[in-house]
């Protein structure tokens, strides 16, 4: 809703929020824009790709969302199944049809699919990192939530990373 201003945007999100409406997502042709002053832009990390803002704010960028290690809590995991059903599935199947069930060799099926989702969510967060031409903010959760309880979210390990990095090259 390119009409919109901030307390509009504002209104909007907080009834996303509590369920009483979707969010209204900009399709991949309504993207394709040159930012204008003034306009806030909601745009995923996929949706972002090729676009680039003077400000730009990635939120939520903690170990639940970016795991450090393949023993951390994978968000989308039910760790009580044992694994990742759905990858093993896969790597059964893989095996069925070509004789081959691993990616990573000497990894499960579960652990080469962590690899796969903490690859494409640090893919995902340089894309988001580098849409900012002046100012970036990343922010991370300080709580979230498994299994219907709230527990603390750790801060994604790559954070501490950038940190030095930057800290480095400045």
């Amino acid at each position: 809703q390119p009409e919109w201003r901030l307390p509009e945007l504002v209104a909007q999100l907080a009834d996303v929020a509590t369920g009483r409406r979707a969010l209204p997502l900009a399709s991949a042709n309504e993207l394709g824009y040159e930012p204008q002053p003034g306009r806030v832009t909601l745009a995923t990390q996929h949706g972002a790709k090729g676009l680039e803002w003077d400000a730009v704010f990635l939120v939520g960028i903690d170990g639940f969302w970016i795991p450090g290690s393949l023993d951390a809590p994978f968000q989308g995991v039910l760790d009580f199944l044992g694994g990742d059903p759905t990858a093993e599935a896969a790597a059964q199947l893989r095996h069925l049809m070509a004789g081959d069930a691993e990616i990573y060799p000497g990894r499960s099926a579960t652990e080469s699919a962590h690899i796969e989702i903490i690859s494409e969510r640090l893919r995902l967060l340089y894309v988001g990192i580098t849409r900012a031409k002046r100012y970036l903010h990343l922010s991370r959760s300080r709580a979230t939530r498994q299994y219907n309880k709230e527990r603390e979210a750790e801060p994604a390990t790559i954070l501490g990373v950038l940190y030095e990095y930057v800290k480095r090259n400045s």
